[in-house]
């Protein structure tokens, strides 16, 4: 009946909320988007950065974080630099070359061009509060 498929689709719909909200949770994935606002705003240190790479994350979200990190630095990533954190990151060679491969798109000068940190974000964001208005 029309009732009992609206029930299948109502416990499937929780179902995959429930695995979201697990897997959010086990990977620390707002702690994750909270650090990288601080980094695409220019309000996190190397320090704290590498902290995150010691930390137990997934190699995905580590990479993310590095991509993130690398894309935001004015004139480019430092290659001994580069190659030192995807080492302490526990990156594979694949992932590393994806680091490289962001050098070659020029997304370094592309932060350079974005004076005030705000290359992350598309669309002419001048402040966190308008940002955040635009991503939602």
């Amino acid at each position: 009946s029309a009732y009992q498929k609206e029930i299948a689709l109502l416990n499937l719909h929780t179902d995959l909320a429930d695995q979201l909200n697990v897997a959010v949770q086990t990977r620390r994935l707002n702690a994750v988007r909270e650090y990288e606002d601080r980094a695409a705003f220019k309000e996190a240190k190397a320090a704290d950065f590498v902290k995150w790479l010691q930390e137990s994350l997934d190699p995905e979200d580590k990479l993310r974080l590095l991509l993130g990190y690398f894309a935001l630095m004015p004139g480019g990533a430092d290659p001994k630099q580069r190659d030192q954190w995807a080492h302490l990151a526990g990156l594979v060679p694949n992932e590393t070359q994806a680091l490289r491969n962001l050098e070659l798109l020029g997304a370094g000068h592309f932060a350079e061009a974005k004076q005030g940190g705000l290359a992350y974000f598309k669309g002419g964001a001048r402040s966190k509060q308008e940002c955040a208005l635009k991503y939602r």
